[in-house]
Protein backbone atom coordinates (compact mmCIF):
# COMPACT_ATOMS: atom_id res chain seq x y z
CA UNK A 1 0.00 0.00 0.00
CA UNK A 2 0.81 3.40 -0.79
CA UNK A 3 1.46 5.84 2.01
CA UNK A 4 0.36 9.36 1.06
CA UNK A 5 0.67 12.79 2.83
CA UNK A 6 -0.42 15.76 1.92
CA UNK A 7 0.52 19.65 2.92
CA UNK A 8 -2.00 19.99 5.11
CA UNK A 9 -0.54 17.53 7.74
CA UNK A 10 1.90 19.94 8.76
CA UNK A 11 0.52 23.17 10.85
CA UNK A 12 2.48 26.64 10.61
CA UNK A 13 5.10 27.06 13.25
CA UNK A 14 4.97 23.74 14.63
CA UNK A 15 8.37 23.36 16.82
CA UNK A 16 9.92 19.79 15.60
CA UNK A 17 10.18 17.44 18.34
CA UNK A 18 13.98 16.30 18.87
CA UNK A 19 14.87 12.95 17.32
CA UNK A 20 16.05 10.18 18.51
CA UNK A 21 18.06 8.92 15.62
CA UNK A 22 21.15 11.09 13.57
CA UNK A 23 19.49 11.64 9.92
CA UNK A 24 22.71 13.46 9.24
CA UNK A 25 26.09 10.89 9.59
CA UNK A 26 27.05 8.81 7.31
CA UNK A 27 30.20 7.31 9.12
CA UNK A 28 31.01 3.61 8.74
CA UNK A 29 29.59 2.53 12.33
CA UNK A 30 26.69 5.07 12.35
CA UNK A 31 23.12 3.76 11.77
CA UNK A 32 22.75 6.48 8.75
CA UNK A 33 26.23 5.37 7.07
CA UNK A 34 24.92 1.39 6.78
CA UNK A 35 21.78 2.50 5.61
CA UNK A 36 23.48 4.62 3.10
CA UNK A 37 25.72 1.64 2.12
CA UNK A 38 23.16 -0.66 1.46
CA UNK A 39 22.94 1.19 -1.82
CA UNK A 40 24.50 1.30 -4.76
CA UNK A 41 26.35 4.96 -4.86
CA UNK A 42 27.72 7.25 -7.19
CA UNK A 43 31.47 8.63 -6.38
CA UNK A 44 32.80 9.74 -9.71
CA UNK A 45 32.62 10.78 -13.14
CA UNK A 46 33.62 7.77 -15.30
CA UNK A 47 35.28 10.22 -17.95
CA UNK A 48 37.66 11.58 -15.33
CA UNK A 49 39.18 8.95 -14.36
CA UNK A 50 41.82 7.70 -17.53
CA UNK A 51 43.23 4.18 -17.65
CA UNK A 52 46.09 3.94 -16.12
CA UNK A 53 45.32 6.48 -13.00
CA UNK A 54 44.83 6.51 -9.37
CA UNK A 55 41.97 9.34 -7.64
CA UNK A 56 42.17 8.90 -3.47
CA UNK A 57 38.44 9.28 -2.58
CA UNK A 58 36.83 10.42 0.68
CA UNK A 59 33.23 9.05 0.94
CA UNK A 60 30.72 7.97 3.77
CA UNK A 61 33.87 9.39 6.30
CA UNK A 62 36.24 6.75 5.19
CA UNK A 63 38.72 6.86 2.35
CA UNK A 64 39.64 4.63 -0.24
CA UNK A 65 41.58 4.55 -3.67
CA UNK A 66 39.87 4.89 -7.03
CA UNK A 67 41.72 3.67 -10.06
CA UNK A 68 41.46 2.35 -13.81
CA UNK A 69 43.12 -0.61 -14.74
CA UNK A 70 45.47 -0.53 -18.01
CA UNK A 71 42.39 -2.64 -19.13
CA UNK A 72 39.92 0.05 -19.07
CA UNK A 73 37.91 -1.68 -15.30
CA UNK A 74 37.64 0.80 -12.49
CA UNK A 75 38.46 -0.75 -8.95
CA UNK A 76 38.19 -0.15 -5.99
CA UNK A 77 40.11 -0.39 -2.90
CA UNK A 78 41.46 0.51 0.73
CA UNK A 79 43.23 3.97 0.96
CA UNK A 80 46.21 2.51 2.32
CA UNK A 81 48.81 -0.07 1.74
CA UNK A 82 49.26 -2.95 4.30
CA UNK A 83 53.07 -2.88 4.89
CA UNK A 84 53.84 1.41 6.18
CA UNK A 85 50.51 2.41 5.40
CA UNK A 86 51.05 4.96 2.59
CA UNK A 87 48.21 6.58 0.57
CA UNK A 88 48.05 4.60 -2.35
CA UNK A 89 46.49 6.70 -4.35
CA UNK A 90 50.22 8.08 -5.21
CA UNK A 91 52.11 4.74 -6.50
CA UNK A 92 51.33 3.48 -10.06
CA UNK A 93 48.44 1.26 -12.20
CA UNK A 94 50.23 -1.87 -12.82
CA UNK A 95 48.38 -3.57 -15.46
CA UNK A 96 44.80 -3.81 -13.53
CA UNK A 97 47.14 -3.75 -9.92
CA UNK A 98 47.91 -0.54 -7.93
CA UNK A 99 51.71 -0.24 -6.85
CA UNK A 100 52.97 1.56 -3.42
CA UNK A 101 55.02 4.17 -4.49
CA UNK A 102 57.40 3.44 -0.99
CA UNK A 103 58.45 -0.32 -1.13
CA UNK A 104 56.35 -1.05 -4.26
CA UNK A 105 54.34 -3.68 -2.76
CA UNK A 106 51.52 -4.51 -5.15
CA UNK A 107 47.72 -5.43 -4.75
CA UNK A 108 44.99 -6.83 -7.21
CA UNK A 109 41.04 -5.49 -7.75
CA UNK A 110 40.37 -7.94 -5.33
CA UNK A 111 42.64 -6.48 -2.30
CA UNK A 112 45.21 -9.31 -2.64
CA UNK A 113 48.98 -9.13 -2.36
CA UNK A 114 50.29 -10.09 -5.78
CA UNK A 115 54.04 -8.52 -5.01
CA UNK A 116 56.66 -7.38 -2.21
CA UNK A 117 59.65 -6.70 -3.75
CA UNK A 118 62.83 -6.96 -1.21
CA UNK A 119 61.01 -9.95 0.81
CA UNK A 120 61.61 -13.46 0.81
CA UNK A 121 59.58 -14.37 -0.81
CA UNK A 122 59.04 -11.56 -3.27
CA UNK A 123 55.48 -13.04 -4.45
CA UNK A 124 52.21 -12.90 -2.98
CA UNK A 125 51.26 -12.85 0.74
CA UNK A 126 48.30 -14.08 1.74
CA UNK A 127 48.31 -11.88 5.06
CA UNK A 128 49.19 -8.68 2.96
CA UNK A 129 45.76 -8.19 2.06
CA UNK A 130 43.78 -4.77 1.48
CA UNK A 131 40.24 -3.91 1.60
CA UNK A 132 38.33 -4.05 -1.63
CA UNK A 133 34.76 -3.46 -3.35
CA UNK A 134 32.21 -3.71 -5.90
CA UNK A 135 32.09 -1.26 -8.38
CA UNK A 136 29.89 -0.65 -11.99
CA UNK A 137 29.82 2.30 -14.56
CA UNK A 138 26.48 3.40 -15.20
CA UNK A 139 25.04 6.77 -16.94
CA UNK A 140 28.77 8.16 -17.19
CA UNK A 141 29.27 7.51 -13.36
CA UNK A 142 31.53 4.98 -11.15
CA UNK A 143 29.19 3.51 -8.38
CA UNK A 144 30.36 1.74 -5.50
CA UNK A 145 29.11 -0.80 -3.23
CA UNK A 146 30.30 -0.40 0.55
CA UNK A 147 27.70 -2.39 2.40
CA UNK A 148 27.55 -6.07 3.21
CA UNK A 149 26.90 -9.00 1.72
CA UNK A 150 26.00 -9.32 -2.02
CA UNK A 151 24.88 -5.78 -3.74
CA UNK A 152 21.48 -5.03 -4.83
CA UNK A 153 19.91 -3.49 -7.50
CA UNK A 154 21.00 -0.22 -8.86
CA UNK A 155 18.62 2.88 -7.94
CA UNK A 156 17.72 3.59 -11.44
CA UNK A 157 18.29 1.67 -14.27
CA UNK A 158 18.20 3.70 -16.59
CA UNK A 159 16.75 7.03 -19.29
CA UNK A 160 13.99 5.44 -20.74
CA UNK A 161 14.36 7.79 -24.22
CA UNK A 162 17.59 8.01 -26.14
CA UNK A 163 19.86 10.48 -26.54
CA UNK A 164 23.15 11.91 -24.87
CA UNK A 165 24.10 11.25 -21.01
CA UNK A 166 26.11 14.07 -19.92
CA UNK A 167 27.13 14.19 -16.44
CA UNK A 168 28.14 17.11 -13.61
CA UNK A 169 29.36 16.98 -9.84
CA UNK A 170 29.80 20.00 -7.70
CA UNK A 171 30.52 20.05 -3.84
CA UNK A 172 28.74 21.86 -1.30
CA UNK A 173 29.59 23.21 1.84
CA UNK A 174 27.66 21.76 4.30
CA UNK A 175 26.12 18.55 5.71
CA UNK A 176 24.87 15.89 3.13
CA UNK A 177 21.36 15.67 4.57
CA UNK A 178 20.31 19.57 4.47
CA UNK A 179 20.43 19.25 0.37
CA UNK A 180 18.74 15.84 0.26
CA UNK A 181 15.94 17.76 2.37
CA UNK A 182 16.06 20.69 0.00
CA UNK A 183 15.37 18.64 -2.97
CA UNK A 184 11.73 17.83 -1.10
CA UNK A 185 11.06 21.20 -0.94
CA UNK A 186 9.38 23.21 -3.83
CA UNK A 187 8.48 26.30 -1.94
CA UNK A 188 12.15 27.34 -1.95
CA UNK A 189 12.53 27.67 -5.27
CA UNK A 190 10.77 31.27 -6.22
CA UNK A 191 12.95 32.70 -2.70
CA UNK A 192 16.85 30.71 -3.57
CA UNK A 193 16.75 30.88 -7.33
CA UNK A 194 15.14 34.00 -8.26
CA UNK A 195 18.27 35.21 -9.83
CA UNK A 196 18.85 32.50 -11.80
CA UNK A 197 15.44 32.06 -13.40
CA UNK A 198 14.62 28.41 -12.08
CA UNK A 199 10.55 28.43 -11.27
CA UNK A 200 10.30 32.61 -12.10
CA UNK A 201 6.86 31.72 -12.88
CA UNK A 202 5.67 30.51 -9.78
CA UNK A 203 6.03 34.25 -8.44
CA UNK A 204 7.09 35.27 -5.21
CA UNK A 205 5.42 34.10 -2.42
CA UNK A 206 3.67 31.66 -4.91
CA UNK A 207 1.76 29.02 -2.64
CA UNK A 208 3.38 25.53 -3.65
CA UNK A 209 0.70 22.61 -2.87
CA UNK A 210 3.09 19.36 -2.08
CA UNK A 211 1.49 15.75 -2.03
CA UNK A 212 4.04 12.61 -1.13
CA UNK A 213 3.60 9.27 -1.54
CA UNK A 214 6.21 6.76 -0.48
CA UNK A 215 6.67 4.25 -3.17
CA UNK A 216 8.59 0.89 -3.38
CA UNK A 217 11.41 2.34 -4.77
CA UNK A 218 11.26 5.75 -2.33
CA UNK A 219 9.10 8.49 -2.89
CA UNK A 220 6.90 10.36 -5.03
CA UNK A 221 6.34 14.14 -4.83
CA UNK A 222 3.85 15.87 -6.72
CA UNK A 223 3.66 19.59 -6.76
CA UNK A 224 1.54 22.10 -8.20
CA UNK A 225 0.50 25.74 -7.87
CA UNK A 226 -3.84 26.48 -7.87
CA UNK A 227 -5.23 24.78 -11.17
CA UNK A 228 -1.84 24.52 -12.55
CA UNK A 229 -0.14 20.94 -13.78
CA UNK A 230 1.12 18.71 -11.59
CA UNK A 231 5.28 18.61 -11.28
CA UNK A 232 6.80 14.72 -10.37
CA UNK A 233 9.91 14.33 -8.76
CA UNK A 234 10.92 10.53 -7.91
CA UNK A 235 13.53 9.93 -5.08
CA UNK A 236 14.85 6.52 -5.41
CA UNK A 237 16.00 5.76 -1.91
CA UNK A 238 18.14 6.39 0.41
CA UNK A 239 19.63 9.87 -1.20
CA UNK A 240 19.08 10.25 -5.31
CA UNK A 241 16.54 11.61 -7.17
CA UNK A 242 15.16 12.01 -10.81
CA UNK A 243 13.28 14.88 -12.26
CA UNK A 244 13.16 17.56 -15.06
CA UNK A 245 15.32 20.27 -15.35
CA UNK A 246 14.35 22.61 -18.61
CA UNK A 247 14.19 22.28 -22.31
CA UNK A 248 16.98 21.84 -24.49
CA UNK A 249 17.82 25.70 -25.49
CA UNK A 250 18.71 26.75 -29.00
CA UNK A 251 16.25 24.37 -30.99
CA UNK A 252 14.26 26.11 -33.29
CA UNK A 253 10.97 25.11 -31.92
CA UNK A 254 10.87 24.36 -28.21
CA UNK A 255 13.41 21.56 -27.28
CA UNK A 256 12.70 18.38 -25.28
CA UNK A 257 12.77 18.24 -21.81
CA UNK A 258 15.84 17.60 -19.82
CA UNK A 259 15.70 14.53 -17.51
CA UNK A 260 18.65 13.91 -14.29
CA UNK A 261 19.35 11.52 -11.93
CA UNK A 262 21.21 13.01 -9.14
CA UNK A 263 22.80 11.37 -5.96
CA UNK A 264 23.86 13.52 -3.07
CA UNK A 265 27.20 11.69 -1.33
CA UNK A 266 28.39 12.99 2.15
CA UNK A 267 32.29 12.79 2.23
CA UNK A 268 32.14 14.22 5.86
CA UNK A 269 29.66 15.14 8.13
CA UNK A 270 30.34 19.20 7.54
CA UNK A 271 30.61 18.44 3.33
CA UNK A 272 28.89 16.22 0.59
CA UNK A 273 29.31 16.11 -3.39
CA UNK A 274 26.59 15.72 -5.53
CA UNK A 275 26.82 13.61 -9.43
CA UNK A 276 24.31 14.33 -11.60
CA UNK A 277 23.37 12.91 -15.11
CA UNK A 278 21.57 14.23 -17.48
CA UNK A 279 20.02 13.12 -20.80
CA UNK A 280 19.77 15.23 -23.26
CA UNK A 281 17.00 13.68 -25.59
CA UNK A 282 18.56 14.24 -29.01
CA UNK A 283 19.93 12.37 -31.76
CA UNK A 284 21.13 12.42 -35.36
CA UNK A 285 22.31 15.82 -36.32
CA UNK A 286 20.41 17.57 -33.27
CA UNK A 287 22.60 15.48 -31.32
CA UNK A 288 25.75 16.43 -33.11
CA UNK A 289 24.79 20.05 -33.38
CA UNK A 290 24.41 19.69 -29.66
CA UNK A 291 27.58 18.04 -28.92
CA UNK A 292 29.37 21.01 -30.87
CA UNK A 293 27.87 23.38 -28.47
CA UNK A 294 28.20 22.19 -25.64
CA UNK A 295 32.28 22.26 -26.03
CA UNK A 296 32.59 25.52 -25.25
CA UNK A 297 29.83 25.40 -22.57
CA UNK A 298 31.72 22.96 -20.78
CA UNK A 299 34.88 24.65 -20.72
CA UNK A 300 33.18 27.34 -18.93
CA UNK A 301 31.81 25.39 -16.24
CA UNK A 302 34.52 23.16 -16.06
CA UNK A 303 37.08 26.42 -15.83
CA UNK A 304 34.79 28.38 -12.97
CA UNK A 305 35.14 28.59 -9.38
CA UNK A 306 34.02 25.48 -7.30
CA UNK A 307 30.34 25.87 -5.91
CA UNK A 308 31.10 25.14 -2.81
CA UNK A 309 34.51 28.12 -2.16
CA UNK A 310 32.11 30.19 -4.11
CA UNK A 311 28.94 29.75 -1.66
CA UNK A 312 32.13 30.26 1.53
CA UNK A 313 32.91 33.48 0.00
CA UNK A 314 29.11 34.86 -0.05
CA UNK A 315 28.80 33.48 3.31
CA UNK A 316 31.33 35.31 4.87
CA UNK A 317 31.02 38.13 3.61
CA UNK A 318 32.84 38.95 0.73
CA UNK A 319 31.00 38.37 -1.84
CA UNK A 320 27.34 38.43 -2.44
CA UNK A 321 25.26 36.52 -4.96
CA UNK A 322 25.35 39.71 -7.11
CA UNK A 323 28.63 39.54 -7.49
CA UNK A 324 28.59 35.84 -9.68
CA UNK A 325 25.57 36.57 -11.54
CA UNK A 326 27.66 34.91 -14.89
CA UNK A 327 28.60 31.87 -12.98
CA UNK A 328 27.67 29.53 -14.90
CA UNK A 329 26.67 27.05 -12.40
CA UNK A 330 24.46 30.07 -10.28
CA UNK A 331 21.66 27.82 -9.56
CA UNK A 332 23.77 25.41 -8.00
CA UNK A 333 25.64 28.17 -5.97
CA UNK A 334 22.31 29.46 -4.68
CA UNK A 335 21.50 26.30 -3.38
CA UNK A 336 25.17 26.26 -1.82
CA UNK A 337 24.60 29.60 0.06
CA UNK A 338 21.00 28.82 0.88
CA UNK A 339 22.00 25.37 2.62
CA UNK A 340 25.47 26.77 3.44
CA UNK A 341 23.81 29.44 5.37
CA UNK A 342 22.15 27.12 8.25
CA UNK A 343 25.37 25.85 8.90
CA UNK A 344 27.53 23.15 8.07
CA UNK A 345 25.54 20.66 10.53
CA UNK A 346 22.77 22.53 12.09
CA UNK A 347 20.50 21.91 14.97
CA UNK A 348 16.73 20.67 13.70
CA UNK A 349 15.82 21.09 17.51
CA UNK A 350 15.81 24.33 17.11
CA UNK A 351 13.66 25.10 14.21
CA UNK A 352 10.00 25.57 13.07
CA UNK A 353 8.41 24.02 10.11
CA UNK A 354 5.96 25.29 8.25
CA UNK A 355 3.44 24.30 6.15
CA UNK A 356 5.66 23.94 3.05
CA UNK A 357 8.22 21.65 5.04
CA UNK A 358 5.55 18.55 4.52
CA UNK A 359 8.20 16.86 1.98
CA UNK A 360 11.50 17.55 4.77
CA UNK A 361 9.06 16.18 7.54
CA UNK A 362 7.84 13.51 5.73
CA UNK A 363 11.12 12.35 4.75
CA UNK A 364 12.61 12.43 8.32
CA UNK A 365 10.19 10.42 9.07
CA UNK A 366 10.71 7.66 6.94
CA UNK A 367 14.62 7.81 7.81
CA UNK A 368 13.58 7.76 11.51
CA UNK A 369 11.53 4.20 10.98
CA UNK A 370 14.21 2.71 8.62
CA UNK A 371 17.56 4.25 10.98
CA UNK A 372 15.71 2.72 14.04
CA UNK A 373 15.20 -0.77 12.65
CA UNK A 374 19.22 -0.40 11.92
CA UNK A 375 19.62 0.53 16.05
CA UNK A 376 17.60 -2.41 17.48
CA UNK A 377 18.96 -5.08 14.70
CA UNK A 378 15.31 -5.34 13.30
CA UNK A 379 13.92 -5.36 9.56
CA UNK A 380 14.47 -2.83 7.42
CA UNK A 381 12.14 -2.06 4.31
CA UNK A 382 13.54 -3.86 1.03
CA UNK A 383 13.29 -1.21 -1.56
CA UNK A 384 12.38 -2.16 -4.85
CA UNK A 385 13.80 -0.32 -8.05
CA UNK A 386 12.26 -1.58 -10.84
CA UNK A 387 9.03 0.01 -12.56
CA UNK A 388 9.98 3.90 -11.85
CA UNK A 389 7.86 5.97 -13.91
CA UNK A 390 9.37 8.86 -15.62
CA UNK A 391 9.42 12.17 -13.58
CA UNK A 392 6.72 15.15 -15.35
CA UNK A 393 7.93 18.76 -15.50
CA UNK A 394 4.54 20.72 -14.44
CA UNK A 395 4.11 24.53 -13.86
Amino acid sequence: MKAVFMSIAAHPRVKQRRNDFDFTSAGPDSPGGKLLRRSWQPVYISEKLKAGSLVPLHVFGERFTLYRGESGAAHLVGFRCAHRRTQLSVGWVRGDDVQCLYHGWTYDASGACTARPGERPPGPCATASIPSYPVREHLGLIFVYLGEGEPPELPFSGFSRPGIITNMSFEMPCNWWQSYENVFDEAHAAFVHSRSGSHADLGRGAEVETEITETAYGFDRNTWVGDGPRRVCLYPFPNHMRLYIGRVKGLANDGPWLEAFLSHIPSHDEHHTVHMAILIPLVGTDAEDYREKQVAIRARIEGAEPVDEVARDILAGRRTLDDVLDHPLLLQVEDAVAQGAQGPLYDRTDELLGRTDIGVSRLRRVFERELGAISSGGTTKTWNYANQPDPSQGF
